[in-house]
C-alpha cells in the first residue's frame, strides 16, 4: 500500500472512529430496551437466586435438592404473592379513603399559616399576595358555567367477567411466574451452569478461576442474605410502629419499607414519605404524625449505628494480607496510615497501624481526634450455618490454629481464632443473640 493510500486510511478511520463508537452505544443501548422483557426477569431471577441459595444448601442435606428447591421457592413466592395482593388492596382502599381526611389537611395547613400571623412572615405573604394580583389584573367576567360531565366506570359485578379483572393482572403474573421459573432451573442446576461458566472464561486457569468464582457467589450470597433479612425486619418493625401509631395501611408501608431500602441512600427516604404524609393527614393533631418521623429516625439509627470497628496492629502489610488472603476481604482503601475492608451491609473493618494515630490526623476535610489501643481487641463476623464447615477448613489450610469452638443455647456456633497481632477472631452463625 503506498503512503498516500495508507494517510487516507488512517485519516477515515480517524473520522470515522467516534461515529462507530457512537452507533456500538446506540445499538446496544436498542438491544436492551428492546430485549428488557427478559433481561430484567432474568437479571431478578439471578439476584433471587443468590439470595436462596443458602437456604436451599442447608434443607438438601435432608429432603435432596429438587424437595429443598420446591420448598424454599413456593414459601418464598406465596409470601411474595401475599405481601403483593395486601399492598395492592390497601393502595386501593388508600385512593378511596384520601376525600374523607380532607378537613384533616385543611386544619394541618391553617394551623401552619397560624405560626406567622401577626409576625413578618404574614407580612412578607401579604406582599407577595397584593404583587401576585397586580400581575394577574382584574377577573374575567363571570359567564354561564357548564355543569361538568361526571364518567363513572363499570364496576367489576361478577367473576366471570374475567376481561375486567384479569386483564391488568395478566402481565405482572406472566413476569413473576417467568421469574419464579427461572430461580427454579437455576437452582437446580447451579452446579451445571458453574460448570458451564468455568469452561467458557477459565480455560488454562481453572484452580484459580473455581477458586474465585466460589468465593464471589459466597460472599454475594451472604451479602444479599443478610441484607434481605435486614431489609425484612426493617418493613416488620416498620408496619409494627405504623400500626401502634395509628396510622392507616400498615401492611402497604411495611412492604414498601421492606422493598425500598434495597435503593441505597434514597429508599429509606422514600418509605418513610409515605407513612409520614399519610400520617399528616389521617391522624389528628401534631404527636401522631411526629410520632411516625421519630419512628423512622430512631430504625435508621438501630440499623446503620455501627459504621467503623477498628484494630490497631504492629505490622500493617501483614494484617493487610492477612484479611485480604486468608478472610478474603475486600478493600476498599489503603494508604500509608491505614486500610479499610468492607464485612458486609454498612460495616467496615479499619486496621491502624499501634501508636501511629496519637496525635489528631490533618485532612483536607477537617482534623480526626487522637486513638489508639494496647493489647487483644475482639472482632465476631457473622456467617451462615451452611458456611461454618467451609469456613474451619479454609483457616485450616492456611495454618490459622483454631482456639476455640462454642455452641451457644440459641443454637449458633462460634469458632474463635487471632490474626498475627493476637487480636481474637471469631465466625459466628445466627442463634447468638436475640436479635441475631
Amino acid at each position: 500500500m503506498c503512503p498516500r493510500v495508507r494517510d487516507v486510511a488512517e485519516r477515515l478511520e480517524q473520522v470515522m472512529a467516534p461515529w462507530l463508537r457512537f452507533a456500538g452505544c446506540v445499538l446496544v443501548v436498542a438491544v436492551l430496551y428492546w430485549a428488557q422483557a427478559v433481561l430484567v426477569p432474568l437479571a431478578l431471577a439471578m439476584l433471587i437466586s443468590f439470595v436462596l441459595s443458602p437456604p436451599v444448601t442447608f434443607l438438601q442435606r435432608w429432603i435432596g435438592r429438587i424437595a429443598a428447591v420446591l420448598v424454599v421457592v413456593l414459601l418464598v413466592f406465596t409470601g411474595l404473592g401475599l405481601a403483593s395482593w395486601a399492598a395492592g388492596t390497601q393502595v386501593s382502599h388508600l385512593a378511596d379513603d384520601l376525600p374523607r381526611y380532607r378537613e384533616n389537611i385543611a386544619q394541618k395547613i391553617s394551623d401552619v399559616r397560624g405560626v406567622g400571623q401577626g409576625g413578618s412572615v404574614e407580612q412578607v405573604q401579604q406582599t407577595v399576595k397584593e404583587i401576585q394580583e397586580q400581575i394577574a389584573g382584574p377577573p374575567p367576567a363571570s359567564g354561564t358555567s357548564r355543569q361538568p360531565v361526571i364518567v363513572q366506570s363499570q364496576k367489576v359485578t361478577s367473576l366471570t367477567d374475567f376481561s375486567s379483572w384479569l386483564g391488568p393482572a395478566l402481565g405482572p403474573l406472566s413476569t413473576a411466574g417467568f421469574v419464579a421459573a427461572l430461580v427454579i432451573f437455576m437452582l437446580l442446576e447451579r452446579e451445571e451452569l458453574r460448570g458451564r461458566v468455568f469452561g467458557l472464561v477459565g480455560h488454562g486457569h481453572l484452580a484459580v478461576t473455581t477458586k474465585a468464582f466460589d468465593e464471589a457467589a459466597s460472599r454475594v450470597s451472604r451479602q444479599l442474605l443478610m441484607q434481605t433479612l435486614v431489609n425484612a425486619i426493617y418493613g416488620a418493625a416498620v408496619g409494627v410502629g405504623v400500626w401502634w401509631i395509628g396510622v392507616p395501611y400498615p401492611l402497604l408501608w411495611a412492604a414498601l419499607g421492606a422493598a425500598l431500602r434495597f435503593i441505597p441512600y434514597l429508599g429509606p427516604i422514600v418509605a418513610a414519605a409515605g407513612p409520614i404524609l399519610i400520617g399528616l393527614a389521617a391522624l389528628p393533631g401534631w404527636t401522631k404524625p411526629l410520632s411516625v418521623v421519630g419512628l423512622f429516625l430512631v430504625l435508621e439509627l438501630f440499623t446503620n449505628l455501627v459504621l467503623e470497628t477498628v484494630l490497631y496492629v504492629a505490622d500493617l502489610d501483614a494484617a493487610a494480607a492477612f484479611y485480604a488472603e486468608v478472610l478474603g476481604l475486600p478493600c476498599i482503601h489503603a494508604d500509608h496510615r491505614m486500610r479499610a475492608y468492607d464485612v458486609g451491609g454498612n460495616g467496615v473493618l479499619l486496621l491502624f497501624p499501634q501508636g501511629q494515630s496519637l496525635k489528631p490526623i490533618q485532612t483536607p476535610g477537617g482534623s480526626i481526634p487522637p486513638h489508639d489501643g494496647q493489647g487483644p481487641m475482639h472482632v465476631a463476623f457473622s456467617i451462615s450455618p451452611d458456611e461454618l464447615a467451609a469456613w474451619q477448613e479454609r483457616l485450616q489450610a492456611a495454618g490459622v490454629n483454631l482456639e476455640g469452638r462454642t455452641q451457644w443455647p440459641r443454637g449458633g456456633v462460634s469458632v474463635y481464632f487471632r490474626d498475627p497481632d493476637g487480636h481474637l477472631l471469631e465466625i459466628a452463625t445466627p442463634g447468638l443473640w436475640k436479635g441475631y
